[in-house]
């Protein structure tokens, strides 16, 4: 595996090539300030999310632009599929109404993934509403979600394009943005691309760095085996976390579901998190860091129970 650096003049973000074989060849990891607001504020939900992903939505719309849309495109033809849930929240809409001037067509799929019984970290993903009214031939497919084994994404897609057959329709490239993205998702990605052959023409972008998958198929660290993380990733982590949390800090995003549509569950659950940790730790440094995790969910939690 290699990261490339693009060095590409005129850019706030740092842009890396992830050249490795098991990724697709258009796979990039991007470092960028606002990224680091919501991965290194993993308490933030509610307004404060909202916020920080309207400006996720902006950045992402940007390098779609300028790494996937490099050759002029119809305009029509690049249409936002929303997971729904989590995928509301990547704001990709609103980041090609800001940039561009242009409100995205969109299709809907309701879809959730489940555990496989008696597996470790293994899923399969349920689809249970769908809307593909916007769909257009030879279309350009735009989806933002995370991305840990990748059940999700590829039951998504084969769907999408078992659909757009069954219409006369076809599926001309597809482009995936994540702020929590794993190897083994990336991978999963490619293959069900390789399938249809659609991986020439897409493309991946992840925020910051590609995420360590631990082996519940959930959780999704900074540091560990599985992990590729651009220097400045590296840097930025270290400073807010430290080595050993950069390790054993439960995941980077918790549960994106649960963080975008009911924030007072993810304050509760996070702090639990965070209180386990805090529990167990000798190290000084870490308890410090852990108290200031706590006190700020605890800030976010009382501003949410507010009244209007």
């Amino acid at each position: 595996m290699q990261l490339v650096n693009l060095n590409l003049s005129h850019s706030k973000s740092k842009i890396y090539k992830v050249v490795d074989e098991n990724f697709l060849e258009n796979s990039f990891i991007v470092y960028n300030k606002v990224f680091g607001e919501v991965l290194y504020n993993p308490y933030c939900a509610g307004i404060s999310l909202q916020n920080k992903m309207q400006k996720v939505g902006i950045e992402f719309s940007k390098l779609i632009k300028k790494l996937c849309f490099k050759d002029s495109v119809d305009k029509k033809t690049i249409i936002e599929l929303v997971f729904l849930s989590g995928g509301l929240f990547y704001n990709l809409n609103y980041g090609f109404k800001k940039n561009f001037n242009f409100s995205l067509p969109q299709c809907f799929l309701g879809i959730a993934r489940y555990h496989i019984p008696n597996t470790l970290g293994d899923y399969q993903a349920k689809i249970d509403y769908t809307n593909f009214e916007a769909l257009l031939d030879n279309a350009n497919i735009l989806i933002g979600d995370t991305l840990a084994t990748g059940a999700t994404l590829s039951t998504g897609i084969e769907y999408l394009i078992n659909y757009a057959q069954k219409e006369n329709k076809s599926i001309n490239s597809i482009v995936f943005v994540t702020l929590a993205g794993s190897k083994k998702g990336a991978i999963a990605f490619k293959n069900i691309l390789k399938k249809y052959g659609l991986e020439k023409k897409s493309s991946i972008i992840f925020a910051n760095q590609v995420f360590h998958l631990m082996e519940n198929g959930t959780d999704l660290r900074f540091f560990g085996p599985d992990a590729i993380v651009s220097p400045e990733a590296e840097k930025e982590t270290l400073k807010r976390y430290g080595e050993n949390l950069g390790y054993n800090f439960k995941c980077a995003v918790f549960d994106w579901g649960t963080r975008c549509k009911n924030p007072l569950k993810h304050y509760v659950e996070f702090k639990k998190e965070v209180e386990k940790l805090l529990s167990a730790t000798k190290s000084e440094h870490d308890k410090k860091i852990l108290t200031k995790l706590i006190q700020k969910a605890d800030k976010e939690a009382k501003a949410y129970l507010g009244k209007l």
